[in-house]
Formats: structure tokens, C-alpha cells, sequence
């Protein structure tokens, strides 16, 4: 009988759906929803915007907690920014393309997740960049 050594499990951080995921976990995310759909997945041109979907997933989560936190509906939330719900809804629901700088940046000052934004962007910078260009995260440069 041969005994092979096993090799030590690398830890994984306990994530969250509000934690800032690391480029390894994001590709690693990638990686799985591609095993997961196959190759037709990417051939129809949805594997660019799987990336962007799993980096925004925890600032969606974020907002979406903190919101619920303080108390508010998306209804008062869009009443206190001044903007049609279905904007506050996109930010929430993780809609790229309906997503607008000028709204996300207040829905971020609102919630005071000033702090936390920053952390997201630098870890984000690509993604943060486009969507703060009037929200065109789902086009690439």
C-alpha cells in the first residue's frame, strides 16, 4: 500500500454576500458559473457581463442591508434621492446596464457607506470607473 502525502487544504475567508471578493475569488466565481453553463454561455456573449454581476454582487448586498437597516422601502429610499424607484431597484437588483453614477453616488452617500464604497471601489477600480460613467458597466471600453 502506498500512502501519499495529502496536501493541506488552503482556508477560505468566510464570505458573505456584503464581502468584497479578491480578483482569485472573483475568477474563481467566474470560473464556476462558466463550468457550470458550458461553452454555449460564453459563445452568446454573456461572459463579460458575468464578471461585472459578481463584482457588483456584494455593493448590491451592501446597499440592500443597510437600507433595510435603517428602516427604509425602496419607495422612501427613491423619495429621499429624488429618483424614480426603479433606479434605487437597479442598484439593488445588480442591473449594470440601469445603473447611473450620479444616483449610485448618493444612494452610497445616503446610506453613509462612504467607507465601505471606497474599499469596494479600489477593489472594483475597472468596474467602479464605468459605472460611474453614467452606468456603463456592461460596455467595455
Amino acid at each position: 500500500m502506498v500512502i501519499r502525502p495529502t496536501r493541506p487544504r488552503r482556508r477560505l475567508r468566510r464570505l458573505t454576500p456584503t464581502t468584497i471578493l479578491t480578483p482569485s475569488e472573483v475568477s474563481q466565481v467566474v470560473a464556476e458559473v462558466h463550468a457550470r453553463f458550458g461553452e454555449w454561455f460564453a459563445a452568446a456573449g454573456h461572459a463579460p457581463a458575468v464578471e461585472d454581476t459578481v463584482r457588483l454582487g456584494s455593493l448590491r448586498a451592501q446597499c440592500k442591508a443597510k437600507r433595510e437597516e435603517r428602516g427604509l422601502s425602496i419607495k422612501e429610499a427613491a423619495g429621499l434621492l429624488r429618483v424614480p424607484q426603479y433606479r434605487v431597484k437597479a442598484i439593488e437588483d445588480g442591473a449594470c446596464r440601469e445603473v447611473l453614477g450620479p444616483i449610485l453616488q448618493a444612494y452610497i452617500e445616503e446610506l453613509g457607506l462612504d467607507a465601505w464604497y471606497e474599499r469596494w471601489r479600489w477593489a472594483n477600480s475597472d468596474l467602479a470607473r464605468r459605472l460611474e460613467a453614467e452606468g456603463t458597466a456592461s460596455r467595455k471600453p
